[in-house]
């Protein structure tokens, strides 16, 4: 009979936000490591769906004869499952925060034929009345598979029924997702006519910082809600040679006045945490000194890649950095004009022997890395290992 040890993830609060490796993922991987050169343990199954642990998953499976088995929610992201399967077995589970009844957000997000999306209140009975059981879901799937939305049953769901949509002249409901199940689910029950896919659209959802004013809270009913509002709103590009020019523009990261170099634009988003992770799952690296066409052509494969929802940060913030060379004499008032800061930026980086940058949001992404970088290894001094394991 084969003995299975389960190493469960745990999220200590006040260890987010490092750059540094996580107390609980060093335990974590130390025990595996451990367990997995002892003769009475057969397989180890890792319950933690998150990214960091690929590493230990492939060190694992290469360096002992035992197996592993990750375990991921029922909701977790397909695409972080598709990543693991590679390296090991996957399986699913239920839990109890999924079994809660969940909040009904006030808004939502409605995605319409021209690829530009637009936000709407949100009634819940509106909520309510659009649950779905997963045998539906797995319906949906199949048929999006066959009109070759699809490529298989790992894959993201959401760009897939946008691409739907928008090939029939629909305007559907992005934003909350089961909202846009119900409502596809509904127009399947036609006879079926519907066009194939002809892989020409990109589905791009940006996710903003969220505001941390009551007010944006109150009006969305959600965190999430507010991410996304924040971002801009979910679109459908063209792919095409201009794609990529485009959709950072939309995110933030290009534009004609202080972020001309498309570049030094891509190492920003390349960089931000969220989309590092993103590149990671595709097996993408994209490093400063790659010519631009390469970084171009690297960008597009992650686009229109099937493995990724298209969720991607917008461009970087400038309120930290305002506040910060306000507080530190670098400027006269944090709302000073764009010009004034990004002098200040340089003048900054310039007494701190920071990387020289050529954009606008470049400048405000070392300054921020440079106060995380401070600010973690405050935080490192405080930390201790988690003392109880699995």
């Amino acid at each position: 009979m084969a003995r299975i040890h389960v190493l469960r993830y745990e999220d200590k609060a006040g260890m987010q936000g490092s750059r540094s490796p996580d107390p609980n993922d060093i335990a974590i991987s130390l025990e595996a490591a451990r367990l997995a050169f002892q003769e009475n343990v057969d397989a180890i199954a890792l319950a933690a769906p998150d990214l960091d642990f690929l590493y230990l998953v492939d060190f694992l499976q290469r360096h002992s004869s035992i197996q592993v088995l990750t375990l991921f929610p029922r909701l977790c992201s397909p695409s972080v499952a598709y990543a693991f399967k590679q390296k090991s077995k996957v399986d699913w589970f239920m839990t109890g925060s999924q079994e809660k009844e969940e909040t009904p957000p006030k808004k939502k997000m409605l995605l319409h034929p021209n690829g530009i999306s637009t936000i709407a209140d949100l009634h819940p009975e509106e909520f309510d009345n659009a649950k779905v059981q997963q045998e539906a879901v797995d319906t949906l799937r199949s048929t999006l598979i066959d009109l070759e939305y699809l490529e298989d049953q790992e894959q993201p769901l959401l760009p897939a029924m946008c691409k739907f949509a928008a090939s029939h002249a629909l305007t559907l409901t992005v934003w909350p997702k089961h909202l846009a199940i119900a409502q596809l689910l509904k127009v399947l029950e036609a006879p079926p006519s519907w066009k194939r896919n002809d892989h020409h659209l990109v589905f791009v959802l940006p996710r903003g910082k969220p505001a941390a004013t009551k007010k944006w809270l109150q009006e969305c009913g959600s965190l999430k809600a507010v991410e996304y509002v924040r971002g801009g709103g979910a679109f459908l590009k063209m792919d095409g040679a201009a794609l990529v020019p485009e959709v950072l523009q939309q995110l933030g990261y290009l534009d004609e006045e202080m972020n001309k170099d498309l570049s030094e634009a891509i190492d920003v988003f390349a960089n931000m945490k969220d989309n590092h992770k993103a590149l990671q799952l595709l097996d993408i690296s994209i490093k400063p000194d790659f010519s631009v066409h390469r970084k171009v052509a690297l960008v597009h494969c992650a686009l229109v890649s099937p493995r990724v929802v298209g969720e991607w940060q917008t461009a970087p913030g400038d309120d930290l950095a305002r506040r910060y060379l306000a507080a530190n004499g670098y400027l006269r008032t944090s709302s000073a004009p764009r010009g004034d800061v990004f002098a200040a930026l340089h003048s900054f980086s310039q007494q701190m022997q920071l990387p020289t940058t050529r954009t606008y949001n470049a400048a405000v992404k070392e300054l921020s890395n440079w106060l995380t970088a401070a600010d973690s290894s405050r935080r490192r001094a405080r930390k201790i290992l988690p003392q109880n394991f699995p």
